[in-house]
C-alpha cells in the first residue's frame, strides 16, 4: 500500500496500480487500495478497468460514496443515462437520506450529457489508450445521435470485434440496425436467449432486452409474440413510457381496444409527469428545494411509478417542514 502511494506520488501508475492489486482482502488497507486502485487507473485513462473496480468496490463496501460518485459520472460522461438511473436507484436503496443523490437522480436522467460536448473528452481518452469497449460504444453512440451513420458503424463494428459478447455493444448494436430498418441482423445480434448487464449496481436491465425484441417481432408480424415481450419488458421496468405506449398501439392493433384506452391513460399520466420533471430541472428550482417542492416532486415519481424515490421525496420535504438538518446539495 505504501509503495504504491509513492509510485503514484512519483507518475509511476501502472506500477502503482500493481501494487495496490496485490494488498490482500483481509488487510486492514484493502478497502483504500480498492479507491486507490480505481482513482489509479481513472488518472491513466483506462476508463473500462477503473469502471471494472469500481462497481466491484461497491459491492463489497456499498456505502463508499467517492466510488460511487466518480462511476455515476463516468455514466454520465458516456451517455449511459439508464447507467445512471439505475446507479442511483442502488445507492437510494441503502441511503435514502442522501439529499444530493436524490438531485443527481433528477438530474441526470432529464439533464443529460449532450453529445457534441461529451465526444470530444472521449475522443481524447480514445487517443491516450485506444481500444476500449466502452469508449468506442460511447463515440458511435454520439456519432449515431448526431447523423454520422457511416461512423458510427465502423465504431459499433471495431467494439463487436473487440468483445461480441458484451452486452452492452449488442444491445446498442441491436438498436441501431433496428433503426436503420436491418431486422434480420439486429435479430442475429440480439440473440435468442435474454441478455442482463453485469454487476448488481446497474440492475441487469433485462427489459432492454425484452424490448427490442419486441420490435424485431412487431417487424416479422408476429403481433402475438410481440406483445408478449413487450409485457414482460413492462414487468421489468413498468413505468417505462416508450414500453407502455408501444403496448397500447398493438393492444389497438389487436382490437383490444379497452386495454389500450387504459395503456394510453397510463402513458399519457407518464408524459405529464415528465414534462414536469424536465421544467423542474432546468428551471433551477431544485437549487433551493422547498418542502412543497419536495412534496411536488415526491407526488411525481408516485404517479410515474417510481414509489421508493418518491418516498424519499417525501422525507426529505417532511424533514426541512419540522427543521431537521438534510445533506448539503451539490
Amino acid at each position: 500500500m505504501m509503495l504504491g502511494d509513492l509510485l503514484r506520488t512519483d507518475g509511476n501508475r501502472p506500477e502503482a496500480a500493481s501494487c495496490y492489486l496485490r494488498v490482500q482482502p483481509e488487510a486492514s488497507e484493502f478497502r483504500q487500495a480498492g479507491v486507490n486502485l480505481a482513482e489509479t487507473l481513472l488518472e491513466m485513462s483506462d476508463l473500462a478497468g477503473s469502471e471494472l473496480q469500481m462497481a466491484r468496490h461497491l459491492e463489497s463496501f456499498p456505502g463508499e460514496r467517492l466510488i460511487w460518485d466518480e462511476l455515476r459520472w463516468m455514466c454520465f460522461n458516456q451517455f449511459r443515462t439508464r447507467d445512471v438511473d439505475e446507479l442511483s436507484h442502488w445507492w437510494l436503496k441503502g441511503h435514502p437520506d442522501d439529499s444530493q443523490a436524490l438531485i443527481h437522480l433528477l438530474l441526470g436522467v432529464f439533464r443529460p450529457q449532450v453529445p457534441q460536448e461529451g465526444a470530444d473528452y472521449l475522443r481524447q481518452i480514445d487517443e491516450q489508450v485506444p481500444g476500449q469497449v466502452s469508449v468506442m460504444r460511447a463515440l458511435a453512440w454520439a456519432a449515431w445521435q448526431s447523423g454520422r451513420i457511416d461512423e458510427s458503424k465502423r465504431l459499433m463494428n471495431d467494439a463487436w470485434q473487440l468483445s461480441a459478447d458484451d452486452p452492452r455493444t449488442r444491445l446498442l448494436s441491436a438498436e441501431i440496425l433496428i433503426e436503420e430498418q436491418d431486422y434480420e441482423a439486429a435479430a442475429r445480434t440480439l440473440g435468442e436467449s435474454p441478455i442482463s448487464i453485469d454487476g448488481e449496481v446497474f440492475g441487469g436491465q433485462v427489459d432492454r432486452w425484452h424490448w427490442l425484441r419486441s420490435r424485431i417481432l412487431q417487424q416479422q408480424d408476429e403481433m402475438a409474440e410481440a406483445l408478449s415481450q413487450l409485457e414482460r419488458a413492462i414487468e421489468l421496468r413498468s413505468n417505462n413510457l416508450e414500453y407502455i405506449h408501444a403496448r397500447a398501439l398493438l393492444l389497438r392493433q389487436q382490437g383490444r381496444d379497452a386495454e389500450a384506452n387504459e395503456a394510453f391513460e397510463r402513458a399519457r399520466a407518464i408524459e405529464l409527469c415528465k414534462k414536469r420533471f424536465a421544467e423542474i430541472a432546468f428551471s433551477g428550482a431544485w437549487q433551493r428545494p422547498s418542502p412543497e417542492l419536495c412534496v411536488e416532486i415526491a407526488d411525481l415519481y408516485r404517479q410515474s411509478g417510481d414509489p421508493l424515490v418518491a418516498t424519499f421525496w417525501r422525507t426529505w420535504g417532511d424533514s426541512m417542514r419540522f427543521g431537521r438538518q438534510t445533506n448539503p446539495l451539490p
